[in-house]
């Protein structure tokens, strides 16, 4: 007593101070803990009674612990020694510890937004190896309740400041916030058990009424349906737990990347390689059962970091989506957007591994489901990543056209024209997919759209060659649509405007040609269009520049204008409406002039060829062009015969005209 300032009350009998009077107290019942006293009292009732002190003040209490020494050492190591090997047979002692330390350090948090220094208790706690120690009982090895205690304990040093969650990273505090998901499953009950136990709901109450035999009178029934109820609420219990372990591991996780001195790059690196990412999926989806919003929207913040890391990291989402998927579209709609956003930076790794685990996972159904919701926003982004996730893979575009991809696109396509041109993107690359996926266009008349977009200067191209592929798949049906009035003019009006410029004519002519190529019956339909021919020989008769662009346009002219030549129904009536020898023969005089070889090569051969097929005609000894379907029509019982004949004289024919062409290669270009 003489070690204190001594004070007299009114009666004259002395008294400690408030404060010396809490210091005599922690002193006398710490000694107690110490091993050196040699006391044989329960270190729990100790622990509990220095709780209890610790509530009357706890910042001087956190000073005492520091300054106080006993025999056995200070008072931190007294703590340290509770934790050690030796106490390991009684987890309730650590138990304790730790709620007692935690209690200490949680006073010592920034209050309300302010940024304190360390305090010399976490600097102490840290430095003296606390954070190894007490982090070991946060593995699923121990009992449910020290685990949280030991978890709180990391989660203060996550809250405190930037120097104890360094700490805590450099103590292997990652692998140790990733251990708090995991959960030691409880042994399954008896098979003489009525019922099993199952995983309950965190708000579960048990209801005695709810058993078959509840009423029975029998002391035997009612035995078992007392242990039943405490098996039932003892799971409650573990369910509990379970949920604030995953909930503070999500907390801290989340201050680890507050965390500036280092890159969130290299803690999503880590937390992945550690296993991060499927428990997370999974905790995702325990707290939407559980309707636990604001953890559910912190998963959704964690995925969105994530879903910003490195290649590595990206494609490690992959793998994360499976559990997540069936509430996706039970989110509200900010974390909807942000959960699109996370799926969409997978998508565009083009990565065939990660994009075929996401087509296994369900994906595409569940875009396409989206593709239906109100907000642009969200259905905006979902149609970005169905054009990265449908890139490369005719197999996922025929499973996402026969799921209904096509009606959606076209709906989003009428309402609103934000992401119109992916829209084009996709629609204009499904004809070279399959069969069902072109039967599907069909289905819906998108014959109608590429039409419609040969009129924008933008689209031209890619429609007109979605065109084309088709017709080279199908050319009955497509032939019989393209050689309408219609389309008719709008191909004349692609091909030979005024308005197109000569960089886009140079790649739409060589589409063209091809189509016509394709469909004879395309090619004899324009032979009668006037304005075609015509705007085709502008492009011959303007003068031949050394620029490949106007090669490229005169070459492809030249082809298309010797292709109408042999699919025209009168060649010697085309020719004389549209001179197109004199055309050939110029190209060729002005392409030698230039030393342009391949273009005087064309031009030189078209020019021959239907020279001979005029002169031909003139003579009766060439079959001229006659369309197949009506050939098939009108075939009697002597058309076989027929037939034959025509199939024959063409044959001779042709060959005639390939043996001339070629001695006229021998003599006339083999110095070329």
């Amino acid at each position: 007593v003489m070690a204190f300032e001594i004070h007299w009350d009114e009666k004259d009998n002395f008294k400690l101070d408030v404060g010396d009077e809490l210091r005599y107290s922690f002193e006398q019942q710490f000694k107690e803990l110490d091993p050196a006293s040699k006391r044989e009292n329960n270190p729990i009732e100790i622990l509990n009674q220095l709780q209890e002190l610790t509530k009357k003040d706890p910042t001087e209490v956190s000073k005492l612990i520091l300054d106080i020494v006993t025999p056995g050492g200070t008072g931190l190591m007294i703590l340290m020694d509770l934790l050690g090997p030796a106490n390991n047979s009684n987890p309730d002692i650590a138990r304790n510890v730790i709620k007692w330390m935690n209690t200490l350090l949680r006073e010592q948090l920034p209050k309300e937004g302010k940024i304190r220094s360390r305090t010399k208790l976490q600097e102490r706690v840290c430095i003296l190896g606390y954070v190894n120690v007490v982090l070991n009982f946060c593995h699923k090895s121990y009992p449910s309740l020290l685990r949280l205690e030991a978890a709180e304990f990391a989660k203060l040093l996550c809250f405190s400041n930037s120097y104890t969650r360094k700490m805590l990273c450099a103590c292997g505090g990652l692998r140790v916030l990733i251990a708090l998901f995991d959960w030691k499953e409880k042994v399954a009950p008896p098979s003489n058990r009525r019922i099993s136990r199952p995983l309950l709901p965190f708000n579960f109450s048990f209801n005695s009424s709810s058993e078959p035999n509840s009423n029975s009178s029998s002391p035997h029934s009612k035995q078992k349906q007392l242990n039943l109820e405490k098996d039932l609420v003892e799971r409650k219990i573990i369910d509990d737990v379970q949920h604030k372990l995953i909930c503070t591991a999500i907390d801290c996780i989340e201050e680890i990347f507050k965390i500036h001195d280092s890159p969130k790059d290299d803690f999503c690196r880590l937390f992945c390689e550690y296993g991060v990412l499927p428990r997370l999926s999974r905790s995702f989806d325990l707290l939407k059962r559980v309707k636990n919003d604001m953890y559910v929207e912190k998963v959704v913040d964690l995925i969105s970091v994530f879903s910003g890391g490195d290649v590595l990291v990206r494609k490690s989402m992959a793998y994360f989506w499976k559990p997540v998927l069936p509430h996706v579209m039970d989110l509200k709609d900010h974390l909807l957007e942000k959960t699109i956003k996370a799926m969409k930076m997978t998508c565009g790794l083009k990565d065939p591994t990660a994009l075929d685990e996401l087509e296994n996972v369900g994906m595409i159904q569940v875009f396409l489901g989206m593709l239906r919701h109100d907000r642009r926003e969200i259905y905006n982004q979902v149609l970005l990543c169905l054009d990265m996730l449908l890139d490369i893979s005719p197999r996922r575009v025929e499973k996402a056209v026969i799921a209904g991809l096509i009606p959606s696109l076209i709906k989003i396509a009428r309402k609103d024209a934000t992401m119109i041109q992916i829209i084009k993107k996709i629609l204009c690359s499904l004809p070279m997919s399959s069969a069902k996926v072109r039967l599907e266009l069909k289905k819906h008349g998108v014959f109608t759209y590429y039409l419609s977009w040969l009129s924008e200067a933008s689209w031209r191209s890619q429609a007109l060659s979605s065109l084309s592929l088709w017709l080279k798949e199908e050319k009955r049906f497509v032939g019989q649509l393209v050689t309408q009035d219609e389309p008719i003019r709008a191909l004349t009006s692609v091909c030979v405007g005024s308005t197109i410029s000569l960089k886009q004519l140079s790649s739409l002519l060589p589409i063209m040609h091809s189509m016509i190529d394709y469909c004879p019956k395309l090619g004899n339909v324009l032979s009668d269009s006037s304005d075609f021919v015509k705007g085709l020989k502008i492009y011959l008769q303007n003068p031949l520049k050394n620029d490949p662009i106007v090669i490229g346009i005169q070459t492809a002219a030249t082809e298309i204008l010797h292709s109408l030549s042999q699919q025209t129904s009168n060649l010697r009536d085309f020719e004389d409406r549209h001179q197109i020898l004199t055309a050939f023969e110029r190209v060729a005089q002005d392409a030698k002039m230039l030393d342009k070889v391949r273009l005087y090569r064309i031009a030189e051969r078209c020019y021959l060829d239907t020279k001979w097929r005029v002169q031909s005609s003139l003579n009766g000894s060439l079959v001229l062009y006659e369309e197949r379907e009506d050939e098939d029509d009108c075939v009697d019982s002597h058309g076989g015969s027929e037939r034959e004949s025509k199939s024959s004289r063409q044959t001779h024919d042709t060959a005639t005209t390939d043996e001339y062409l070629k001695d006229l290669d021998d003599e006339d270009f083999a110095s070329g």
